[in-house]
C-alpha cells in the first residue's frame, strides 16, 4: 500500500467509515472514555452499557437504538453514532500520528 493510500484509508477510519470492524475496547480507550462519559474506564462503561454493547467485538454487531438512551445519560453525546463518529475520528487522528504525521 503507498503512502497515498495509507493516508486514504486513515482518514476514512477518522471518518467512522473503517471503525465498524476494529475491536470496541480499541476504539474506546480509557483516556477516550474517560473525557467523553461519565466513567473511569472502558472496562467501567462496558459493565454498565447495554447486553447490545457487551455482547458485541465490533460497532458493527451493536444495535444502535438500545445504546442511544445510554449515550444520551452518560455522555455529551445525542445518540450512539454521534458517539462511534468522534471515537473514530480521533482514532484516525491518532493512528497519523503514530505514522508520523504532524496534525
Amino acid at each position: 500500500m503507498n503512502l497515498n493510500e495509507r493516508i486514504a484509508r486513515t482518514v476514512q477510519g477518522a471518518r467512522g467509515g473503517i471503525v465498524d470492524d476494529v475491536p470496541l475496547e480499541d476504539i474506546f480507550q480509557d483516556e477516550w472514555i474517560r473525557t467523553h462519559t461519565s466513567f473511569a474506564s472502558y472496562v467501567e462503561f462496558a459493565r454498565q452499557a447495554p447486553e447490545t454493547f457487551q455482547r458485541a467485538a465490533t460497532p458493527k454487531k451493536v444495535k444502535k437504538k438500545e445504546m442511544d438512551p445510554f449515550i444520551r445519560a452518560h455522555s455529551c453525546f445525542e445518540n450512539w453514532q454521534e458517539f462511534l463518529n468522534q471515537a473514530g475520528k480521533e482514532l484516525g487522528i491518532k493512528r497519523l500520528r503514530e505514522q508520523g504525521f504532524n496534525l
